[in-house]
């Protein structure tokens, strides 16, 4: 008998239960958030609640039919872990919500000016600040973030930009920032193309942000 036969037989059935489990796991997540697309629809469709709270409670400001936020809302993983999150936005906040245990649950709420939170393609959202200071001196930054399974965001690159010269232009004039460090000008421009870009009114656009779908217009 071939003394290498036993070792090649228990190496192969280790290897298929190693391509099992990853397997299992795979098809578990897959089903998993299957099931956390369902359960959002549910909930944007108006037949599923998150505890007393139906998707009207976040869509109407004093609980009344005839008056309502511009709504609007997304799927995508922000969490990094391959099950999606819903992103809900309104004129009045962005609530993000989970799937865990089979339900629907609450992870991140931005309650000051919503219109300010971005979500990516990839699941990465950006916080774009108009920023200003004393002397009227404008600009913006992009925060770049994640959430973890707790919900609290998790700090990607940062960039931004300071109109020294307050001439609402990208200049040689002006500083430019990228993740806290001062930089040039063309640095900062090759840095950041793959994130911003400027449209042909002249303002800075964000790369890659989702087609948010309304679910309805303010009234």
């Amino acid at each position: 008998m071939n003394k290498k036969q036993p070792i090649v037989t228990v190496m192969a059935l280790i290897f298929s239960l190693i391509v099992s489990d990853i397997l299992y796991l795979y098809i578990s997540k897959k089903h998993t958030a299957s099931q956390a697309v369902r359960v959002y629809n549910e909930f944007i469709e108006g037949r599923r609640c998150y505890g007393s709270e139906s998707i009207l409670s976040y869509v109407t400001p004093t609980r009344e039919p005839e008056k309502r936020y511009t709504t609007d809302y997304f799927i995508a993983d922000s969490t990094g872990d391959g099950i999606p999150e819903l992103h809900l936005r309104t004129s009045r906040e962005y609530i993000i919500f989970t799937y865990r245990d089979e339900n629907m649950e609450w992870l991140h709420s931005f309650f000051s000016s919503p219109w300010e939170y971005h979500l990516l393609q990839n699941g990465v959202m950006v916080h774009q600040v108009d920023i200003g200071d004393t002397e009227i001196i404008g600009g913006i930054y992009y925060n770049f973030f994640t959430l973890n399974h707790t919900g609290a965001c998790v700090p990607g690159m940062s960039f931004g930009w300071r109109d020294v010269n307050n001439n609402y232009s990208l200049d040689v004039d002006d500083e430019y920032y990228y993740d806290e460090s001062d930089c040039t000008p063309d640095k900062w421009f090759e840095q950041t193309k793959e994130y911003i870009y400027i449209n042909e009114e002249g303002h800075q656009c964000i790369r890659n942000e989702v087609d948010w779908i309304r679910y309805c217009e303010a009234k």
